[in-house]
């Protein structure tokens, strides 16, 4: 699948999700999903889950998102804190380590750590 069919099938998601159309958000992701293991498709499957108050479903999306794009910085932070706030700070610590050595998320990785 072309890069730029990618990106236009994310922000589509994306405008969806934001006008609070889960189902037809979730059913673009899905179906990108079929065709290519997607790290930013698996994070907005995260959000449409946490928007709807399904936080363990985040956390598996947020898992799948990781194993796609495992040097995704984003996608990191956003797992780092989903398991912050579920108290799993023992699994959150090694994305918070590895974020702290990155300038964009220094303060917010320590911040975590110090909870």
């Amino acid at each position: 699948m072309e890069p730029e069919t990618i990106d236009n099938l994310l922000a589509l998601a994306a405008r969806t999700i934001n006008a609070g159309n889960y189902d037809d958000a979730q059913a673009v992701l899905e179906g990108l999903l079929t065709l290519v293991n997607h790290g930013e498709a698996w994070m907005g499957l995260a959000t449409i889950a946490r928007k709807q108050g399904q936080s363990e479903m985040a956390l598996e999306y947020l898992n799948q998102a990781h194993q796609a794009s495992p040097h995704s910085m984003l996608i990191r932070m956003a797992l780092a804190e989903a398991l912050v706030s579920k108290g799993e700070k023992t699994a959150a610590h090694q994305h918070l380590t590895v974020l702290r050595h990155h300038a964009d998320y220094k303060q917010k990785a320590e911040a975590l750590l110090d909870r």
